[in-house]
């Protein structure tokens, strides 16, 4: 069964999204944003605490956390939100990420995103602590592997950077006694200021075993001072036979070693999408509300190819281009197109994306119960 969880915050009104969505065991929250328009710190304690009482309404304990993903909109800021997050959060905490980008809803300054599993947090096993966050690098629960942002902003060039993640990435998963054909999702953060830069030797290494999904996003600062590349993935063991992947046909997909959906058990990722068709034409170029629908055409018939269902959508993340009142176009395309679930949402500004004429990308996920 999937049910929401409303509160009567703003955003809800914004995204027509709940605060929450949970299916089954699993509760995913929408980007909460604060109340008061206050500053960074301010907003942060308000996203917490509304984070924290959305967990402890659904039966869930903060120790059922399995990752916590912020963005913020401040430059310089990852260390205050590290330090707000290891005040909420007992050591060692979930698998942390933090992302700054252009900018959020209503000049919001922060938004943050949990995933819990109800009854998850004694049987969870945490890899690479961070005291001063209560964050690990790494959660397994079960079969299922959390991985945080990776970054590794003292490896110099951008290259070397991504080709250093890639193998932190590689690590992580033998650390978990898990391989690359396990990996169900990624997402590849890019920093602005490198946007034509996004080589690197390690990439297809890592993703062609298992062709998992993907999301690129070029964004401000992907992990904190010096950052140019973090990689967050998920993985999922013992799939050999089960493990569906569905492409669109695009040659760009092929290419680069991903697969617009993963089915893994009873989850189902989609990648990054935007309303690029095969022949790699963008429909309605930089037009914001139509390529949100065409969009999510695609993700909606990706998901049913997997077997799924429009309603068991459970979460959205949306990338715009364009500021303040792209994302009020944005949020209303999105509350149209998504009427009728009970999917929780996440909208962000950045400054580009893939192509100069696409100016929407989505993620999503569903959960067949």
């Amino acid at each position: 069964m999937i049910s929401e969880t409303r509160t009567g915050a703003w955003p809800e009104g914004l995204l027509g999204a709940p605060s929450a969505c949970t299916a089954g065991d699993r509760i995913f929250t929408s980007g909460l944003m604060a109340r008061d328009a206050t500053g960074l710190e301010s907003q942060a304690h308000q996203v917490f605490r509304s984070a924290v009482e959305l967990l402890l309404g659904q039966g869930a304990a903060l120790g059922d956390a399995v990752r916590t993903r912020i963005f913020y909109t401040e430059e310089g800021a990852a260390d205050l939100l590290g330090a707000v997050h290891g005040v909420v959060f007992d050591p060692p905490g979930p698998a942390m990420s933090a992302v700054l980008v252009d900018c959020l809803p209503r000049d919001s300054r922060v938004a943050l995103e949990v995933e819990a599993i109800c009854g998850a947090a004694g049987s969870m096993t945490r890899y690479g602590e961070d005291a001063g966050s209560s964050s690990s690098r790494a959660v397994r629960y079960g079969d299922e592997l959390f991985v945080a942002a990776l970054s590794a902003p003292d490896a110099g060039s951008h290259a070397s950077q991504m080709d250093a993640v890639y193998d932190s990435g590689t690590a992580a998963l033998a650390e978990a006694g898990m391989q690359g054909r396990d990996v169900v999702s990624t997402r590849h953060y890019y920093a602005h200021a490198i946007a034509a830069e996004t080589g690197g030797t390690g990439k297809n290494e890592f993703m062609a075993d298992g062709e998992p999904t993907s999301a690129g996003i070029c964004v401000v600062g992907p992990a904190g001072r010096g950052a140019t590349f973090a990689l967050e993935f998920e993985a999922v063991a013992g799939l050999a036979g089960t493990r569906q992947n569905y492409r669109t046909g695009r040659t760009f997909e092929v290419e680069n070693h991903y697969s617009r959906a993963v089915r893994a058990g009873n989850v189902i990722y989609v990648a990054g999408t935007t309303s690029i068709i095969p022949g790699e034409i963008v429909q309605h170029p930089g037009e914001t509300g139509p390529q949100i629908a065409d969009t999510l055409a695609i993700i909606r018939t990706a998901i049913e190819e997997l077997g799924g269902d429009w309603a068991q959508l459970v979460r959205t993340r949306t990338y715009v281009v364009g500021g303040q009142e792209k994302l009020d176009e944005a949020a209303a395309a999105l509350k149209a197109a998504t009427e009728g679930t009970n999917a929780a949402a996440t909208l962000v500004g950045v400054p580009v994306l893939g192509r100069p004429e696409v100016v929407v990308e989505i993620e999503a996920t569903a959960v067949l119960v």
